[in-house]
Parts: C-alpha cells; structure tokens; sequence
C-alpha cells in the first residue's frame, strides 16, 4: 500500500522535476545505485504538485493489473470502514466545518463539469454509488435514525429519479426493501418488508404517489353541504332514473366550500330522503357516464326513509353527478367533507 500524503513538494531549483512519476523514475535510473529489478524504494511518501496527476492503482507496464487499494491519508490514523475499494480517504479530526458538509471526498460541479461526483456499474447487480452507514449502537427513541444518504439542494429537488421507460407497475424480477423506482407512468413505488421484523425477508411494492393515485386528502374544517333537493339546490326532487350535477365547490347558498377546481377526488355524504317505493343512488365524476346498474353507494325499500352513505369519488372540476335507479323517488342531501389532490 502507497501513502500519499497532503503536502505538496517544492520543485528542484534546476527546474527537473520530480513530483510527476516519470520525472523520479527517470532520476532513480541516473543515479543506478541501490535500484533493485521490479521495484522502487522511496525514503519519502509519493505527492504531486498543484496541476500534476496521480494515477492510483495503474502503473506504467500495461500488463499491470494491480487493485491493491492505495490510501491517501492527512493524518495518520487508519481506515474505519469495512469494505473493499481501489481508493480510500481517510480524515481525521478537522471539525464540521467546510461547505456544504465537511467529506472525506467531496466532488464539486462547476460550468464546464457540472456533476459532482458520478458513480456507474455494468453489472447487473452492482451499484453505481454505495452510501453506507456503520453505526449500529442502539438509539433512544429522542435521537435521529441513522442516515446513510444525505441530499441537500438550496433550490429544486432534493433527488431525482429518471422515469423507467419499460415497465408500468411494480418491476419484475427481484427487488430489495427500500428500493425506489419510477415507471413508465410516472408512479413512484417503494419496496417495502412484508414483516417489518425482517427486512432480509420478503418484500413488497407500494404505490407512494403518481398518475393513478388520487394524491393527499385535505378534510375541509367543518362538512359543507352543497345539494340539497329540498330546497330546490339544485334542483327539486328526482324522479324515476333522475339525475343531478352537484358543484362541491359551492354551498348551497352560494359561498365557497373550499373545495379546489383541480381536486381528483372528494370525501362526500351522499344522504337520500323522503323515499318512495325501492331504489339505488349513486355518485360519479361529473366527466363520466352513468355507471352500470350493477354499481351503487347504497339502496333503499320502502317509503319515507332517511339513508345515508359515506364514500370517496371522483370529481371534475370539482363537481360530481348523483343518480338514482329503480321504480322509486326521493329528495338527495349531499356533504362534503374533504378532497384529494
């Protein structure tokens, strides 16, 4: 193993140098004395002037085919990581400070170069970057979870991953827990253990978020009621296979709900009243036909019933359609309590 320390060297006053690997070969074979076949000895650690390359791990025979790791060391203590590598740093006690996070190798993109640090692999299964964190000491429940991977940016995203343009779905073939992966769709997925115990174990994707979810709920502060055919909003009662657009974003006295134009879903109370004979409701999204009469939120039999049905739906522009079947008739409440967007 080769130390390569942190101090640079001051060139020779006769403008030889021998800071570069060729300059001191060529001196050690001048001087010829104590030079053995295969081998050079050094009274000092190797380093290199400001400007001048090291090459680690490569020699000048092209048939070298060394990975002996080789060290750059600013202090003298040793490695405290396991795992092999062609090139480690290693840094001692030198405090928090730098920017943006003190590294034992930091990377730094520039107009000409603007990636930092780039980590690749050919294999299969390898990694391009392997991020690790070795501490294993039980933590209090007060204390921050370990972290292996740290992303920090002052504007934009914190990570981004490059859609799959393969697969929509969960990928085939195998995966580890923790994994994340971006489909053809845009839906982000996360494999997670099936028993949280064993994280070794089985596993299992889950949908984060993407094209086919229908996002985050927002519960609105108090359940707003936007139709209510009693009062004629926003219409009168529905008759045999009646039907009626609903705007969640509008009480029934015209004030806002609070619902949004762009929600992909809402929480709703869809309450029929006053019935007569037997029947079924149903709500949809205001851009969608009818759905088949084998779908329904709720049904009744028998007249002057009060039911009520708590469901998520979709909706366009906010708004929904509400329907009846059968041979009966009845007055519609509706409530809204939340969206999703």
């Amino acid at each position: 193993m080769t130390d390569i320390d942190d101090t640079q060297t001051t060139p020779d006053e006769d403008s030889d140098p021998t800071s570069d690997r060729r300059g001191l070969l060529a001196k050690l074979a001048v001087g010829g004395a104590g030079a053995a076949v295969g081998a050079v000895a050094l009274s000092r650690s190797v380093s290199a002037a400001d400007g001048n390359t090291i090459k680690l791990g490569e020699g000048e025979n092209p048939n070298n085919t060394s990975t002996t790791p080789t060290t750059i060391k600013n202090t003298p203590v040793g490695a405290t990581t396991e795992g092999p590598s062609a090139l480690t740093v290693v840094v001692g006690d030198r405090g928090i400070d730098g920017f943006p996070y003190a590294a034992a190798v930091g990377g730094y993109g520039h107009t000409n170069l603007r990636n930092g640090v780039h980590g690749s692999t050919d294999q299969r299964n390898g990694f391009g970057s392997v991020a690790a964190n070795v501490y294993n000491a039980d933590a209090p429940n007060t204390e921050f979870a370990p972290v292996a991977l740290a992303a920090l940016c002052f504007k934009g995203p914190q990570m981004r991953l490059i859609p799959n343009g393969e697969f929509v779905g969960p990928f085939p073939g195998r995966a580890r827990a923790g994994e994340l992966f971006n489909d053809k769709d845009g839906t982000l997925w996360c494999v997670v253990p099936v028993d949280q115990s064993d994280p070794e174990g089985d596993a299992k994707f889950t949908r984060i978020c993407g094209t086919p979810t229908v996002g985050a709920l927002t519960l609105l502060p108090t359940p707003q009621r936007c139709a209510d055919t009693r009062l004629g909003r926003p219409t009168g009662r529905l008759g045999k296979s009646g039907e009626i657009t609903v705007d969640l974003k509008e009480k029934t006295d015209g004030a806002p709900t609070g619902v949004v134009a762009d929600a992909n879903a809402a929480e709703i109370t869809l309450t029929v009243t006053n019935t007569l004979s037997r029947g079924f409701f149903r709500a949809f999204s205001a851009d969608e036909t009818p759905p088949g009469e084998s779908f329904s939120n709720g049904n009744w039999v028998g007249d002057n019933l009060s039911v009520a049905s708590n469901f998520i739906t979709r909706c366009s522009n906010g708004e929904i359609k509400v329907s009846i079947g059968g041979n009966g008739t009845c007055d519609v409440v509706v409530d809204v309590i939340g969206f999703y967007r």
